[in-house]
This record gives structure tokens, C-alpha cells and sequence, in this order.
């Protein structure tokens, strides 16, 4: 089958590569990651734990989607690879049609940091993703869409100044829905030391058709003790796919260091 890749996903490929090949060496910055959806190169460590905890609220036409509590726990094995496990209790309310509830599917990644920016003037990553069912999630379509989840992307990551850049780009595919490319964008700023505002846009095409979604979202995270920080992001579809609707998208929460 021959995938038609759109002007947006020829974009984001251009952008990637142009940072990969633009700049000089500096220090590995993590500009993706919790609060905002594109993820970067960046792990915790050798033996290091980073655990975030929030709650995520989605609002459109039909009513509200909650995520909580929401648990995204990483750990560090090695300087280069990140385990990833990702799980939350959703509740859907839609107007006029009383609420439900129920657990998530289960989210594990692994992330492998091929290269590194201090050595080669850019940072750079896989983190292929399973996304599936378990005994205890809930099999309700208005919770979990029906079937699993396969994503492969790569990520990229590069710090100017106080400024970070980090495109991501990668593919998923469902078992039981049409397959996706999906890129992001996103852009950090070091307004204080370890405080900083987060910029992303973010975006899916579905393979072969012409639809696809767009997201802007703007974030900060700020440091509130050596192992503490408050994450928080506020953002908004622009683009939907045609069986959706514009959503508001507000995710609030802390992230543990240890």
C-alpha cells in the first residue's frame, strides 16, 4: 500500500532534518515531555526515577473527557534508555447522556537516545509505544477506543541559547482503525534557571485522506524543590478530524525526581 504523506508531514521532516544539520555542539536540553504531547531525547539517568501525577480535562460540544489521577512513570536504565509505563482512570460526561467511567489502557514504551547533542550538535531518540488492553480496563468505547496501538517515532532535541527546539515525527498504527503519521513541534524558554514557558504544536494525519488534526498548546514548568516541579499546559485543537469536534485541552500536575 503507498502512503500519501501530506505538506504538513513534508514539513516536519524538512524541519528535522534542518535542525540536525544546522547547528554546533551543546548541552542536552529537554524541551518535550509532560505537560505538553511531543516527547524529546531526554531520560532521567542511570538507576533515576521521574514521575509525573496530574489530571488532563478535555472539553468540546459534547461534553468532557477527565483523566484522573493520570500516572506517567519513567525509569532510567543506563544513560540512554528511558522505561515508560503509562496509565489514568477516565471519566466521559457527555451533555444530556449522563457520565461513565473506567480505567485506561495500558501505555509502556522504551526509549533508546542513539545520539547525543554534546557530541554531535543534536540530540536524537526512538520510543516505539504499545498501547493495549488489559483485565482491567475498561472495554467501553466511550472510554477506550476498541483495539491496540503501535507507535514508532523519533525524536529530536537542540538547546540555543536559552532557547530548545524539539521536532518529533512518527507513525501509528491500530489494529482496529485506520493507521496515522504524527508530528510535533514543540519550543522551550529558560526564563529563570529550571523555569521555563512551552510552546507546541502538534498535529495527525490519517493515511491516505486528507483529514487531519491540529493542536496548539502552551505550558510552563517550574521548579519547586530539587525533586519537585509544578507542569501545566493549557491547549486547543484547531483543525479536527471530521467524527470530532474543537476541544479545549487543560493538563495540571507535579513531576518527581529521585
Amino acid at each position: 500500500m503507498t502512503l500519501t504523506i501530506g505538506w504538513s508531514i513534508r514539513f516536519w521532516l524538512k524541519l528535522a532534518l534542518f535542525v540536525f544539520v544546522s547547528f554546533s555542539s551543546s548541552k542536552l536540553f529537554a524541551q518535550g515531555g509532560p505537560p505538553l504531547v511531543t516527547d524529546d531525547p531526554g531520560t532521567p539517568g542511570n538507576g533515576h526515577w521521574e514521575i509525573n501525577s496530574a489530571g488532563q480535562w478535555t472539553n468540546n460540544q459534547y461534553g468532557s473527557n477527565y483523566q484522573f489521577p493520570l500516572f506517567d512513570v519513567n525509569y532510567g536504565y543506563g544513560e540512554r534508555i528511558q522505561l515508560n509505563l503509562i496509565s489514568s482512570f477516565i471519566t466521559t460526561a457527555n451533555y444530556g447522556a449522563g457520565s461513565t467511567s473506567g480505567l485506561s489502557l495500558a501505555s509502556t514504551a522504551v526509549k533508546w537516545r542513539f545520539i547525543d547533542e554534546d557530541r554531535f550538535g543534536v540530540a536524537m531518540s526512538t520510543y516505539p509505544r504499545v498501547d493495549f488492553h488489559h483485565p482491567l480496563s475498561s472495554a467501553n468505547p466511550a472510554i477506550n477506543l476498541p483495539g491496540n496501538r503501535f507507535f514508532l517515532p523519533f525524536e529530536f532535541a537542540k538547546k540555543i541559547g536559552k532557547f530548545g527546539l524539539n521536532p518529533e515525527i512518527g507513525f501509528a498504527s491500530y489494529t482496529q482503525s485506520s493507521s496515522e503519521w504524527v508530528y510535533g513541534f514543540a519550543m522551550s524558554y529558560e526564563f529563570e534557571k529550571e523555569k521555563e514557558i512551552l510552546f507546541e504544536i502538534h498535529g495527525r494525519n490519517l493515511v491516505n485522506t486528507p483529514d487531519r488534526e491540529l493542536f496548539l498548546n502552551l505550558g510552563t514548568r517550574y521548579h519547586l524543590t530539587d525533586q519537585m516541579m509544578f507542569i501545566g499546559a493549557l491547549g486547543k485543537t484547531i483543525t479536527a478530524y471530521p467524527d470530532d469536534s474543537i476541544s479545549l485541552i487543560t493538563y495540571l500536575g507535579v513531576q518527581l525526581h529521585f
